[in-house]
């Protein structure tokens, strides 16, 4: 909602520039990301910074996520706050919310922290208490929708009022008379970049997804979609508004439009977009919570098998959440902050700063090669080979790999993210002399212990599952076929 006001700042022409430059931009940078978590077998944002950079790339990265994130979802929670109950600009002059306009004057119950209060409790709060986004498909269509409800009828009043010669075209480009009015286009980056940011949420869908594959065709579609949502939420909201813009354009829903209807088209445009919000806050949110808990948690089995630790901090999150859209005193500011520090990192200097640590340390990667040596998951080992555990090791140890080695099958029919499970049991499982983990067929594994100790563990607290699917795990011989192993057993 602050992108047509970044408008006032830039122009038209400039301002559709940089928004399709940063939509280009985030493609590139998240292709990155996912080309290295293939290569460095990552399966979120933090764990591919901390392969290329260790304990301190990791956190560094969880600090910029949650930074980022807290400050988006508290501008989320402000901006329904405008909706709901109304807002106070920088001039003082106050423009109405729902509540307001529909209630007549404010009353205790109409309050912005109340509405904020009981939003946060029967809408906001059910919704982030589910443990899988995919949980969250059906809401996260009807908020792309909302989006479009939005965009249709503002585009559909600024034509309307241009044609009718009633509003004036809006400058093409920055008006800058003097240093100060230089600097200040520069305050429209954070939130051009702010809009885009969505590299921490790629890892987690396509953790989920049956095809990893699709990740790409899903970010590509989905930056196409939103670059079209917000180039047309821009111009229409600017040049229907022009110098009047404010920094939420919800806020300027408040009066007449001077057209038919003015005053039902108001409420729907600001209803359909607030309720938008309440829909995407889960999403941004289910990204903030696992990198909280993988930056206090980081040895802990995942957060959403244990429900004292996803409840507790569910509670505190959201807790900070209210207070900050309680006192930050606008979206503008938020995004100053979060969008020039944080957001940047996560967005561009944090996947370039990877990109570059592995060229420096694979040179040749690029060219394909390093990849079909490297990535366990880019071809699948056919049924009838052979096992081989022999890494590089002498043959003399080629005996004691072959007793620590154990095939285990998830029953099911669906595909399953294979570093997914490798990362859950390694947590689970906690060897202490390690544990290699490939994917050699649909739902397969070969697990490669080097401990008797740890293998007896795991094989004696028999059965495990994965995502409510049982892993049938056994023993292998030297030799000895994949389709020959026997996955049929498990004790109880």
């Amino acid at each position: 909602m602050a992108l047509p006001a970044t408008f006032k700042q830039l122009g038209l022409i400039l301002g559709v520039t940089l928004i399709i430059l940063a939509a280009f931009m985030t493609e590139f940078s998240i292709d990155m990301i996912l080309r290295f978590s293939k290569a460095y077998k990552s399966n979120s944002y933090s764990s591919v910074a901390g392969d290329a950079f260790g304990v301190f790339g990791r956190t560094i990265s969880q600090v910029c996520i949650i930074v980022n994130n807290l400050g988006l979802l508290v501008v989320y929670l402000i901006i329904i706050g405008d909706v709901l109950a109304g807002t106070v600009t920088k001039g003082l002059s106050h423009h109405k919310g729902l509540m307001e306009e529909w209630f007549g004057q404010q009353w205790w119950w109409t309050s912005r922290s109340i509405w904020l209060l009981l939003t946060t409790c029967f809408v906001i709060a059910p919704l982030i208490s589910f443990k899988r986004v995919d949980s969250l498909r059906y809401t996260s269509a009807l908020s792309v929708g909302l989006a479009v409800v939005f965009v249709a009828i503002t585009a559909g009043v600024a034509i309307v009022k241009l044609l009718e010669g009633t509003i004036k075209m809006p400058p093409l480009f920055p008006k800058v008379v003097d240093q100060a009015s230089f600097w200040k286009l520069f305050t429209t980056i954070p939130v051009l970049v702010t809009a885009y940011i969505c590299h921490h949420n790629v890892h987690p869908i396509e953790n989920e997804l049956t095809d990893p594959s699709q990740m790409k065709s899903i970010v590509k579609t989905s930056l196409m979609l939103c670059s079209s949502v917000y180039v047309a939420t821009s111009f229409f909201g600017f040049l229907l508004f022009g110098e009047q813009t404010l920094d939420d354009v919800l806020a300027n829903f408040d009066g007449d439009l001077g057209i038919p209807y003015s005053s039902l088209l108001d409420d729907v445009i600001r209803v359909s977009y607030g309720v938008h919000l309440m829909l995407v806050f889960p999403i941004v949110f289910y990204s903030l919570r696992l990198n909280v808990d993988g930056l206090l948690f980081p040895h802990a089995i995942p957060i959403g098998y244990d429900n004292k630790r996803f409840y507790s901090l569910t509670a505190c999150l959201m807790g900070f959440i209210f207070l900050g859209a309680n006192y930050v005193p606008s979206i503008w500011d938020a995004f100053q902050f979060t969008g020039a520090t944080a957001t940047i990192s996560v967005g561009y200097i944090i996947p370039a700063a990877i990109a570059l640590r592995f060229f420096l340390e694979f040179p040749v990667s690029f060219n394909g090669e390093y990849y079909e040596k490297t990535v366990v998951n880019s071809e699948y080992i056919e049924d009838n080979q052979e096992i081989d555990w022999i890494d590089e090791g002498e043959e003399e140890e080629e005996v004691a790999k072959i007793e620590l080695g154990v095939v285990g099958k998830v029953w099911t029919d669906r595909n399953i993210n294979a570093n997914t499970l490798i990362s859950l049991m390694q947590k689970i499982w906690k060897p202490k002399h390690g544990l290699e983990a490939n994917c050699v067929g649909k739902n397969l594994f070969i697990f490669q212990f080097h401990h008797w100790k740890d293998k007896a563990f795991v094989m004696d607290s028999q059965p495990w599952h994965f995502d409510h699917h049982v892993i049938v795990l056994s023993d292998v011989e030297g030799n000895t076929r994949i389709s020959d192993v026997q996955l049929y057993y498990i004790p109880f």
